[in-house]
């Protein structure tokens, strides 16, 4: 079963690169197909910088998630401010949140803490917000709310415009899964983020899990609470 995983990874892999590799070599065989003027050539290496970019962005996930599946997980945690890190996750996307006019409510307690490597939490929490803007309708809504649950601490993110069956959401932590089957979206979402999260998580002590309820898709995140805390 393991040696079938690896075989299916690297067959996906393969094709997820194989993708953008045909989208570069076919914009610079039109570019150089004539002879254009210098805003013609500006614009192939636009579109060209721009697959470079999707694809090392892909290469990235690639790593992390072969990093963290081979324990190589956080050195150390502390004491994280979740209001803080639900903060530093948002801002860099408030403009692709206005442009897709969705209204965001982030419920944190200013004093919830969870134990946690800091770039790992700051890399699931932007993994989770991004995913919820993607995905989000446009107009829809994004909710972010943490709590304390026993000995633990819970993150839920939650976007509208799910269309997701319930066996859909049962793989959205695999590996390249999409919920287009037509992967018309190749190249754009590499498929790697919720299972990068997922590991994350697990690397961090914590559990990650998803669910769907009429248009709304919500992915729970269980944190240890700071070391000495008592619930």
């Amino acid at each position: 079963e393991a040696f079938q995983r690896e075989r299916t990874f690297t067959a996906d892999a393969a094709h997820e690169l194989r993708t953008p590799l045909a989208g570069l070599r076919s914009t610079l065989e039109v570019a150089l197909s004539r002879p254009r003027d210098s805003a013609e050539y500006r614009q192939a290496i636009a579109e060209c910088l721009e697959i470079v970019r999707r694809t090392d962005a892909l290469v990235t996930s690639l790593l992390t998630l072969a990093r963290l599946e081979g324990g190589q997980g956080p050195v150390y945690a502390e004491s994280i401010a979740l209001a803080e890190a639900v903060r530093d996750a948002l801002q860099p996307l408030e403009d692709r949140v206005a442009a897709r006019r969705l209204a965001v409510h982030a419920q944190v307690a200013a004093d919830l803490h969870a134990a946690a490597d800091r770039a790992t939490l700051g890399m699931v929490l932007t993994a989770l917000v991004e995913n919820a803007v993607e995905y989000a309708n446009e107009g829809g809504r994004i909710d972010i709310g943490a709590e304390r649950t026993g000995r633990s601490v819970t993150l839920a993110v939650a976007n509208t415009g799910c269309h997701l069956s319930d066996d859909d959401v049962s793989h959205v932590f695999e590996r390249f899964w999409r919920g287009d089957t037509s992967r018309t979206d190749t190249g754009v979402h590499c498929g790697l983020g919720l299972a990068i999260v997922r590991r994350a998580v697990e690397s961090l002590g914590g559990t990650a899990t998803a669910s769907a309820a009429g248009d709304v898709f919500t992915i729970r995140v269980v944190l240890p609470p700071p070391s000495g805390e008592t619930p």
